[in-house]
């Protein structure tokens, strides 16, 4: 429902969406960008992320179309997080050192778990040497936080957490798995249905949309904003978020697509 009008609004048709995530994962399919922009830095810590959104959104397409369409929401929940972490950390204050912060401790904490699981003191003396930060450096909030932060509507948050429902050991994991008939006799079902298989495909087509999106700011490719802008108004789906950011937590940084 549109809010500013009351019209009803057609969701976009499932084969669009397919056809437009095939779309972004063509894309991305370069070995070289342009980052001469004084945001090298942002390019490389972004990348691997906004690219795993992609390839995630991807993926989902790929367990559909094998019947997997239930175990193909936590797909869909993982792209989402990471496009709108992608552009939380560059759109907001303070974004990129706290995602930094956070690589740095949890990269510290992982090598040294391994060092003590191998007994391998000479991985034990380097994951030592990784500069963590104090204790007092903020890292990256919980996820759930910054939703809080990005989404005035509320469609990201119920979205997330009705995709989470086919990832995490929820109701739904016991209940979907058996048919119940009212005599009280049950049946096994191997291949349950998931009841938001729509919301995961449009997830998975905003998730890439949101990472092609930051990698074409970040590498100034107006050919491929305007490619990204047309796939915005046809799926439904922003291209940036920075938009739903209170103004005094969006850094002072320059963008090129359109909001």
């Amino acid at each position: 429902m549109d809010a500013a009008n009351g019209s009803q609004i057609t969701p976009p048709a499932e084969a669009l969406l397919r056809e437009w995530i095939s779309t972004f994962g063509s894309m991305i399919q370069r070995k070289t960008f342009d980052t001469d922009r004084g945001h090298e830095e942002d390019f490389k810590t972004l990348f691997g992320i906004c690219t795993q959104a992609v390839r995630f959104a991807e993926a989902y397409l790929v367990c559909e179309q094998a019947g997997f369409v239930r175990e193909a929401q936590t797909l869909a929940r993982a792209s989402l997080e990471d496009a709108v972490t992608a552009q939380w950390c560059y759109f907001r204050e303070g974004g990129m050192e706290r995602l930094r912060v956070d690589q740095l401790h949890k990269s510290s904490a992982y090598y040294l778990a391994m060092a003590d699981w191998l007994g391998d003191d000479e991985l034990r003396v380097k994951a030592r040497m990784i500069p963590v930060p104090p204790a007092e450096a903020k890292g990256m909030m919980k996820f759930t936080q910054v939703l809080g932060e990005l989404d005035d509507l509320g469609f990201l948050r119920i979205s997330y957490l009705n995709l989470s429902r086919a990832t995490h050991v929820t109701d739904a994991t016991v209940n979907e798995y058996l048919h119940h008939d009212h005599a009280g006799v049950f049946a096994v079902n191997l291949a349950p249905d998931f009841a938001f298989s729509f919301q995961g495909l449009f997830v998975s087509a905003a998730g890439a949309l949101l990472g092609a999106a930051l990698i074409a700011d970040l590498t100034l490719d107006a050919d491929w904003i305007a490619k990204l802008d047309q796939a915005s108004d046809e799926i439904l789906a922003p291209l940036i978020l920075r938009g739903n950011l209170a103004e005094a937590r969006r850094r002072d940084v320059s963008t090129m697509l359109p909001e």
